[in-house]
């Protein structure tokens, strides 16, 4: 099978990473000094860059938030209830 190589570089693992400063916030969060609203809106920007950034299309982000917080909703309420 052959490689292809595309004219631009592909990192297939960068969706995965998140820059420190959203790592940080969402950190404030899990302490409680920020509210959901705005680590929400500053995952959603980050996200948005991507696409600003030419490295995704729009339709992918907001599919993949969506799926996101689907996934999140089904395991907090299965197994992250008192």
């Amino acid at each position: 099978m052959p490689q292809h190589q595309p004219p631009f570089r592909a990192e297939h693992i960068g969706s995965l990473l998140r820059p420190q400063s959203l790592l940080d916030l969402r950190a404030k969060f899990l302490r409680g000094e920020v509210d959901r609203e705005t680590l929400t809106q500053a995952e959603n920007e980050q996200a948005l860059g991507r696409v600003y950034g030419g490295l995704h299309f729009l339709e992918g982000c907001t599919a993949g938030l969506r799926m996101g917080n689907q996934v999140a909703d089904w395991v907090y309420s299965r197994h992250l209830q008192p």
